[in-house]
């Protein structure tokens, strides 16, 4: 335990270096995952002797460096600004040419303020992923289930998600986590788990509802099952023809038309017959 201790005061120390005193930054943090990989040893030692399986100990000890909660940590202005300058910066030049440097002079602030908030790159970027997330699923939640008129319930949501979907940072954004998905796995597990994995959930629920309420028949395929077909009819066509065509921007109309089809595509398969009304776009 004395290593955390003294890890925990060298890292409050970071708060009050300049720019100076960066190599001091560099060791903190090198102290520190010394110091956690100490406590996990221990931790792990400890386990063994009531016989608790050393792979369960490890996981718990070592936590993903995904699992960052900005909620449980509000931002300062500081922190705010490193925040908006890494989305810019990610956004324009990628995750791997994007450097900690670039960051630091974009949000006008010393690299011993950005160490303190961020440690490295990886959580920077995590931080970026986890707040745009955050931001798209707040605005799932303004979407209310209308009963008896499922349809424009799916019509809100689908439009909703397909917008973030092909929008430029959207389009942006998931570039950069498939390139590097396969050297940095938790940076792709964040962004599914905020993104993703957010819309199929709140679709769940809501196909839930529609589910008791009789406005869809959802016994043969399952509740989840019947979202991830959902997410995959708005989103797979535009999202693949505005990935390969960056320069092309899509029409309000167009968005329409798009989820539209895909609204009636899926009532016709698992909607009462109330809520099977032809589109336009489907005759």
């Amino acid at each position: 335990m004395r290593f955390l201790d003294t890890a925990t005061r060298l890292n409050r120390s970071v708060q009050f270096v300049g720019d100076r005193n960066i190599e001091l930054i560099d060791r903190a943090q090198k102290f520190l995952s010394k110091a956690a990989n100490c406590a996990s040893i221990i931790h792990n030692l400890a386990g063994m002797r009531r016989g608790e399986p050393i792979g369960f100990l490890m996981t718990q000890s070592s936590p993903d460096p995904a699992s960052r909660s900005l909620e449980a940590h509000p931002l300062s202005s500081k922190a705010d600004a490193v925040l908006q300058a890494a989305n810019k910066i990610f956004l324009t030049y990628g995750f791997s040419a994007a450097t900690t440097d670039m960051i630091q002079r974009e949000a006008g602030v010393s690299k011993a303020t950005v160490y303190a908030h961020y440690p490295n790159k990886e959580a920077l970027f995590v931080a970026v992923i986890e707040s745009r997330c955050e931001w798209f699923a707040n605005g799932l939640d303004d979407i209310a289930f209308v009963p008896g008129n499922f349809r424009q319930t799916l019509t809100e949501f689908g439009r909703a998600y397909l917008k973030t979907v092909i929008s430029s940072d959207g389009l942006a954004l998931f570039r950069i986590v498939v390139a590097e998905a396969p050297r940095f796995p938790q940076l792709a597990h964040a962004f599914y788990r905020g993104g993703p994995r957010v819309v199929i959930d709140r679709a769940s629920e809501h196909l839930a509802r529609a589910a008791a309420t009789g406005d869809v028949e959802l016994t043969t395929i399952g509740i989840e099952a019947a979202a991830q077909v959902f997410a995959g009819l708005v989103r797979s066509e535009p999202q693949m023809h505005y990935l390969m065509h960056p320069e092309a921007r899509p029409s309000p109309e167009q968005i329409d038309q798009w989820v539209s089809s895909a609204v009636t595509t899926f009532l016709r398969a698992y909607g009462c017959k109330a809520l099977v009304k032809t589109s336009p776009a489907l005759g």
